[in-house]
C-alpha cells in the first residue's frame, strides 16, 4: 500500500503543477472553468484515498473477526463488499483539500503580481532583473522549474525533492534565512512569477 500512497503523492504534485500551467496560460472565464474542473478531479482523488483507507480498515476488522477459516471466506467477502459499498466520504473541511485551495489562491496571487509587474513598464522590469535570483541555492545552476518556500526562497523542483528524500529535516539552504523550520514539500508551491521571468529571460 505504500506504493499506492507514493503514487497519490505524485498525483498531488501533478494536480498543482497543472493548476500552475492553467493559471499561467489561460485567462478569465476559460481559466476559471478549467480550474473548477481540476478542482473536481482533486476532490475525487481525495474521495478515492478516503475510500481506500476505510476499505483497508474494513478488511483488517473482518480478517480479525473471521480468522483464517476458509469456510467463512465467502461470507466475509460478501460482508466486505456490503460495507465498502456504504462508504460515503465527506470532504467538507478536509485538510488536504483546503491546502490545495490555498495553494491555488497563492498561485493566482503570484500571477496577478506578475501581470502587475509587466504592466508597470520597463523600469520595474529592470529593477526585477537586478534583484531576482535565478540560481538554485542547492545545485548552483539556473532554475527551470522553481518551487517557492514559505520563507520566500525558491529552489529547483528536482533538487529540493532529492534533498528532502535524503534529509527530511532539511531547513532552507539559503544562507541567512530566518526560517528555522524544516522544509515541508506540501508547503512548497510553483513560483509562477519566477518561472515566467525565466521563460522571458532565457539568458
Amino acid at each position: 500500500m505504500n506504493t499506492i500512497r507514493e503514487k497519490f503523492n505524485i498525483i498531488d504534485e501533478s494536480f498543482l503543477k497543472t493548476a500552475a500551467n492553467v493559471i499561467r496560460f489561460f485567462e478569465n472565464e476559460e481559466r476559471e472553468e478549467m480550474l473548477q474542473k481540476l478542482r473536481m478531479a482533486v476532490e475525487n482523488r481525495y474521495i478515492a484515498d478516503i475510500k481506500l483507507q476505510k476499505a483497508e480498515q474494513i478488511s483488517e476488522t473482518l480478517s480479525a473477526q473471521y480468522g483464517e477459516d476458509e469456510s467463512n471466506l465467502q461470507q466475509m467477502l460478501e460482508e466486505y463488499k456490503q460495507q465498502v459499498s456504504q462508504i460515503n466520504p465527506d470532504v467538507i473541511g478536509l485538510k488536504h483539500l483546503q491546502e490545495y485551495d490555498k495553494k491555488v489562491e497563492a498561485l493566482l496571487q503570484a500571477m496577478a503580481e506578475n501581470d502587475q509587474l509587466q504592466n508597470n513598464g520597463d523600469e520595474d522590469i529592470e529593477l526585477m532583473q537586478g534583484t531576482v535570483n535565478v540560481i538554485d541555492p542547492i545545485t548552483k545552476k539556473r532554475m527551470v522549474d522553481p518551487m517557492k518556500n514559505t520563507c520566500g526562497h525558491s529552489y529547483e523542483r528536482e533538487s529540493i525533492i532529492a534533498l528532502l528524500k535524503s534529509n527530511k529535516k532539511m531547513k532552507c539552504p539559503v544562507p541567512g534565512c530566518r526560517n528555522k523550520n524544516s522544509i515541508e514539500f506540501s508547503q512548497l508551491q510553483p513560483d509562477i512569477v519566477l518561472k515566467t521571468y525565466l521563460s522571458q529571460h532565457p539568458n
